[in-house]
C-alpha cells in the first residue's frame, strides 16, 4: 500500500517528482492505481516549487525571474487552487503580501537569510483572514459583504455548505429558515462564483463594493431574458 501511495503521489501531488524518484528504486512498479484521464498540469512547476520550499525552509529571500524581470520576495506559503489546479506562492514583497503564479515564474534564485519575525507571521495570519482567493490590492481596506440565503428545514445540507465552504467570515442563523453569511475581504468580487452556486436561495446580497451586487443581479436578469423565464423564476 505504501508503494501504491507513492505511485499516486508521483502523478497527482505537487513535487510529485519525489514520488517518482522513490519508485525508481523499487524492483517492481505498483499497479494499484489507474488514471482514466491523466492531465499533468504542474510538472513544469516542480523545480520552481522545490526552490521556493528550500528558501522557505531556510528562511531566505528569493528572486523570482520572469524573462528579464526579477522580483525580490520572502516566500511564506504555497497555495493550490482547488478550482484551477494552479500553484501560487504567498510572499512578502515591496512591504506587503502578494501572490505569484508558479507557472509564470521562469526560475527562482536564493537570496540572503532573514531573521524569524513573530510580528510578520501575525500579520500574515491577519492577511489570510481577509482573502478569499489570490487577488490582492495595494490598499489594505476591506470590502464588507453580506448574503442572506433561505433553506427549508429539510435542507440542512445547504446550511452545512455555508459552514464547510466559507473560507473566512461568519454564518448566523436569522430564523425563519434564513441564514446570513458575512465577511470582510480585500476583493469581494472573488466571491461571485461561489455566491452563484446558491442561485435560487439568495434572499439578499449587499456589499460595500456596489459592483458585486450589480454584477450578480445583472447576470440573473440576463439569464432570465435569455431563457424567457418568469420574473420570479430566479432569485
Amino acid at each position: 500500500m505504501k508503494c501504491g501511495a507513492a505511485s499516486f503521489f508521483s502523478e497527482a501531488a505537487p513535487l510529485g517528482v519525489v514520488g517518482s524518484c522513490l519508485l525508481d528504486k523499487l524492483e517492481t512498479q505498483p499497479e494499484i492505481f489507474r488514471f482514466k484521464h491523466h492531465y499533468i498540469l504542474s510538472a513544469l512547476d516542480s523545480e520552481v516549487l522545490y526552490a521556493l520550499f528550500l528558501a522557505m525552509g531556510e528562511n531566505r529571500m528569493a528572486a523570482l525571474q520572469k524573462g528579464q524581470r526579477s522580483t525580490r520576495i520572502l516566500p511564506l506559503k504555497i497555495y493550490i487552487s482547488t478550482q484551477t489546479g494552479r500553484n501560487y506562492v504567498l510572499a512578502q514583497a515591496d512591504g506587503r503580501f502578494r501572490f505569484f503564479r508558479l507557472d509564470l515564474i521562469d526560475a527562482v534564485k536564493p537570496g540572503e537569510p532573514t531573521a524569524a519575525d513573530d510580528r510578520r507571521m501575525q500579520a500574515l495570519c491577519a492577511f489570510e483572514e481577509r482573502v478569499w482567493g489570490v487577488a490582492t490590492k495595494r490598499s489594505e481596506e476591506t470590502e464588507h459583504l453580506e448574503m442572506v440565503i433561505h433553506a427549508e428545514p429539510e435542507e440542512a445540507f445547504v446550511v452545512k455548505r455555508l459552514f464547510r465552504e466559507k473560507r473566512c467570515g461568519a454564518v448566523t442563523e436569522l430564523g425563519g429558515g434564513n441564514w446570513r453569511f458575512e465577511a470582510d475581504v480585500l476583493d469581494a468580487l472573488e466571491l461571485l462564483p461561489w455566491i452563484r452556486t446558491f442561485t435560487g436561495r439568495v434572499a439578499s446580497l449587499q456589499c460595500t463594493n456596489p459592483e458585486v451586487a450589480r454584477r450578480f443581479y445583472g447576470d440573473l436578469a440576463a439569464m432570465q431574458a435569455m431563457y424567457g423565464g418568469d420574473t420570479d423564476a430566479v432569485q
